[in-house]
């Protein structure tokens, strides 16, 4: 099995999970809150745990080092843009303008796991051991490095914040100790440490009452567990001071770009939903290419449970491989000549995974679109959104090299 089998087979079992599903439609109605992200980020993490090790016993130590890696770098891009869609609406209901901070990606934790499946002198069922659990455990410190990362940056600002540790109510005596709601800066030094199949979930909260969204509880200041420290009062900053902090303070920011269009959360190539009607591709039209894809070996998935996916994931379709596109059922012209440009890119190694080549991967394919407006028949609309989308590229790349980018 190859990485791409293993990821499909992952991302398969992701779209009709009843637990994910739940949290992005918590998270479109614009209510999820941290804990809707760490509930995401345990069980995506715990399905590429389950997913891998029954496939670890089949690949050479070699294979299982490198797949691993490519599966938890998949898993930190995707946990990063979940936990940004909250992050950023629940500061702009704060009347802060800024974008989630994205901590630098942990290589030396995961290149540790990753070589501890090449080691010769464990049994089989070590390796499955560390292959589910042991990369489901890195893989959930991702969101904890989120909360760590988030919610130092705001309280630099002057917010009063909060880091709350609870447990699922079967952990071990230590975790037992952690659990608890600490001002940040008092909190202890452990709090974001956790082991092997732990259960406990780590947020953080802008200094006002919480109310459990499971249990109604609203914590009690006098609790013994309730950690208070003098703090300074929140501030409300206004537009300029915002802005200054970003560029100052705040250079671990990401750039904002135009998020309605832009979303380069994993190595997959995204088409983003767009607002608006859109004209269908003729079926006998569609149904041809389909047809002529699948003869050359490769893989149009269309269906209600593909639309429920995409729609989790706030595309009109994604371009996985060279081989495999899953798309809307009655899509539009310009999603499916995009998909098969990109199909083209990954066949002709253009697309290498890394950042910069994804944005000229979509610039390039954005330019052909519109160059062949006219014989792919694209409507009016659908040339508009092409254009908005390139210019929205060709500003991100130019600010990537900006910004020290090579």
């Amino acid at each position: 099995m190859t990485y791409d089998d293993i990821r499909a087979a992952i991302d398969r079992a992701a779209a009709t999970d009843p637990q994910l599903r739940s949290v992005m439609k918590r998270i479109r109605e614009g209510k999820a809150t941290f804990r809707d992200t760490a509930a995401y980020s345990q069980r995506l993490s715990a399905l590429l745990g389950e997913v891998f090790s029954t496939q670890a016993e089949n690949l050479s130590p070699e294979e299982r080092e490198a797949i691993c890696k490519a599966l938890l770098r998949g898993n930190y891009d995707e946990i990063g843009r979940v936990f940004a869609q909250v992050q950023e609406r629940i500061d702009e209901e704060n009347g802060l303008h800024l974008t989630a901070v994205r901590p630098a990606y942990p290589t030396e934790r995961v290149d540790q796991l990753a070589h501890s499946l090449l080691d010769p002198g464990v049994q089989p069922e070590t390796i499955r051991r560390r292959a589910q659990n042991g990369a489901a455990n890195v893989s959930q410190s991702f969101h904890d490095d989120l909360i760590a990362e988030n919610a130092k940056i705001r309280s630099a600002l002057g917010l009063k914040c909060y880091l709350v540790r609870e447990t699922d109510g079967s952990c071990c005596k230590w975790c037992d100790s952690l659990a608890g709601r600490y001002v940040y800066g008092s909190h202890p030094g452990d709090i974001f440490r956790r082991h092997d199949n732990c259960g406990c979930t780590v947020t953080y909260e802008n200094g006002r009452e919480r109310q459990d969204v499971w249990s109604k509880r609203t914590w009690d200041a006098q609790d013994p567990k309730e950690v208070m420290r003098q703090a300074r009062e929140p501030v409300k900053l206004t537009q300029e001071q915002a802005e200054r902090l970003q560029e100052n303070a705040l250079q671990q920011l990401t750039l904002a770009g135009e998020r309605d269009i832009i979303d380069l959360g994993s190595d997959a190539m995204f088409r983003r939903k767009k607002e608006g009607k859109i004209e269908p591709m003729p079926k006998k039209q569609f149904q041809r290419i389909v047809k002529r894809f699948k003869e050359q070996g490769g893989i149009f998935q269309f269906n209600e449970e593909t639309d429920s996916y995409l729609e989790s994931r706030n595309a009109e379709a994604i371009t996985y491989d060279a081989k495999t596109i899953l798309i809307r059922q009655n899509p539009g012209r310009a999603s499916v000549y995009e998909e098969l440009i990109h199909t083209a890119q990954y066949r002709l190694g253009r697309n290498d995974g890394s950042y910069p080549s994804r944005l000229r991967c979509e610039i390039e394919a954005q330019e052909k679109m519109l160059r062949n407006a006219k014989a792919y028949k694209l409507t009016e609309p659908e040339i508009m959104q092409t254009q908005k989308a390139l210019v929205a590229y060709q500003n991100e790349l130019e600010a990537y090299y900006k910004n020290g980018g090579e």
